[in-house]
């Protein structure tokens, strides 16, 4: 079984490199994967020793310079990027959620303090209309004694 050398991010960033036996390249990327690292190459020794013309049409045929497996390493910044995103969403949500709850905060207490001013009104009212229940029961006093006279 060869040996396929490889270079991969871990779930944390960092780049790692070493070596992996595996019966094939695919074998070798499933194997690396388990382990929650992400290839971004993989190279069997040997087959490294193709002529110029021979790694041009390798690289062609591998659509590119792009070294198999790196998708795994944009696929680990993708997943930050979406994790990054949801943060700052739900940091926006908990920011308007406290917003929120600081206006319903001050309305409760411009409630609570119209509240206390109407029961203040309302003492007064009634203070008043005791008074003028008082007056009209001493007039109507006094004109009863001047009649009586």
């Amino acid at each position: 079984m060869p040996n396929f050398q490889y270079t991969a991010i871990d779930a944390q960033g960092q780049h790692t490199t070493g070596t992996v036996q595996a019966g094939s390249e695919a074998e070798a990327t499933s194997l690396l994967r388990s382990q929650k690292l992400f290839p971004t190459k993989i190279v069997e020794p040997g087959r490294d020793s193709l002529g110029a013309a021979g790694k041009k049409a390798a690289t062609k045929a591998r659509g590119g310079n792009k070294p198999r497996g790196a998708t795994g390493g944009l696929i680990v910044i993708a997943c930050g990027l979406i994790l990054l995103v949801g943060a700052l969403f739900s940091q926006n949500l908990i920011n308007e959620a406290r917003t929120s709850e600081e206006a319903a905060r001050a309305e409760i207490s411009a409630q609570q303090r119209l509240t206390e001013d109407l029961e203040e009104q309302l003492r007064h009212t009634e203070e008043l209309l005791l008074d003028s229940e008082k007056a009209r029961a001493e007039l109507t006093e006094a004109l009863e004694n001047q009649q009586g006279e």
